[in-house]
């Protein structure tokens, strides 16, 4: 993953090996879930078109850009045309399940917030090409000082939390 290659926009980072991103995924569009970078979050997804979605990227790098509905076609609308909101984020496809009833569930685990900047497919599966937005990193003195109050206050709870793991290290993080 350490080499160079144009397509990719991002390499694995300092806060560990996160897979290079492309500049361009299947979209997967979303009605009742917002998936955030770095949480783990379960997706069942029971429309066919939807499903061959998660088959491309499953067929790919198992990557999916996810991105929210913001209007649902109405009843007179020819076909499923919809907006979606410009700013989604990149996941990670960790498991993928099917239920008996056809549909497919899975766990994904968001990446990074990304912009839809063109749709470049809309038939057999949605594509999409993207734009990585990187996270504002903010080093002040007030955040180290959070930072500091956090793992104290953390340590002084330490003697009664009964089933955290033994191998907690109590060193600070700074």
């Amino acid at each position: 993953m350490n080499k160079k290659d144009p397509n990719v926009l991002m390499h694995p980072g300092e806060f560990g090996d996160i897979p290079d991103i492309p500049s361009e995924l299947p979209i997967l569009p979303l009605t009742n879930i917002l998936v955030f970078p770095y949480v783990v979050a379960p997706i069942i997804i029971s429309d066919d078109r939807r499903i061959a979605v998660i088959n491309e990227a499953l067929s790919e790098r198992k990557m999916l850009g996810l991105f929210v509905i913001q209007t649902k076609p109405s009843e007179e609308d020819a076909g499923d045309t919809f907006k979606l909101y410009n700013v989604g984020t990149a996941a990670f496809i960790l498991k993928m399940f099917r239920y008996p009833d056809g549909s497919v569930g899975l766990m994904v685990q968001g990446l990074s917030r990304i912009r839809l900047e063109t749709i470049t497919q809309v038939e057999p599966v949605l594509k999409g090409r993207i734009r990585i937005i990187p996270e504002p990193i903010a080093d002040s003195i007030k955040i180290k000082a959070l930072v500091r109050e956090v793992t104290e206050t953390f340590s002084r709870l330490w003697p009664f939390l009964l089933f955290f793991p033994m191998n907690w290290d109590r060193q600070s993080p700074t």
